[in-house]
């Protein structure tokens, strides 16, 4: 139903890159269990997961960045914004007198190392992380790099967008002054 839905919309959904994960909520219990559930596409069925399976982390740096500039170019485009407007002024919060558009890049990731932390504090707060998880860990700190630093929280995040932004008003301001427009 969904596929020839999708369908109508002229997308077509590529089964070998599907699974599914079917949770049943067993409320006299007060939890859930993942069920074995099979569906198809197209004719072809579509793997499911279980409690042990993992996924693969589809999304890489690239595609992000590649969505970020997709996303500030209709952004410039609804406001009318001049092209050279900075993608730091898109960015940063709107207490820093940005736009508060987030920054896909930085916030994936992030939102994925602070649920891989919460899944580590609840789950295994007397053992240490698997091997897993320490690996998963180590690829969203890589990807939360940056040319300066290495940002660790929504709040490093929100510092860095904001030391960019200043940086990009002392430009502009700069090159006011030796034009003497300021």
């Amino acid at each position: 139903m969904a596929s020839s839905f999708l369908k109508q919309c002229g997308l077509v959904v590529n089964s070998a890159k599907c699974v599914t994960w079917s949770i049943r909520a067993q409320p006299r219990q007060k939890n859930t269990v993942v069920e074995d559930v099979r569906y198809t596409i197209n004719g072809s069925e579509i793997p499911a997961l279980m409690r042990d399976d993992t996924l693969k982390y589809l999304v890489k740096t690239s595609d992000l960045c590649k969505l970020d500039i997709c996303v500030r170019a209709h952004f410039r485009k609804w406001l009318a914004l001049p092209r050279d407007t900075s993608v730091a002024y898109i960015h940063a919060a709107v207490v820093d007198e940005g736009l508060g558009v987030p920054c896909l890049r930085l916030n994936i990731p992030l939102q994925r190392l602070n649920r891989l932390r919460n899944i580590s504090e609840d789950f295994n707060s007397f053992e240490p992380d698997d091997e897993y998880t320490l690996k998963q860990k180590s690829v969203c700190q890589d990807r939360l790099r940056v040319v300066e630093e290495s940002l660790k929280s929504k709040t490093d995040v929100s510092r860095y967008l904001w030391d960019k932004l200043a940086k990009s008003y002392d430009s502009v301001n700069e090159k006011m002054r030796a034009s003497n427009k300021l």
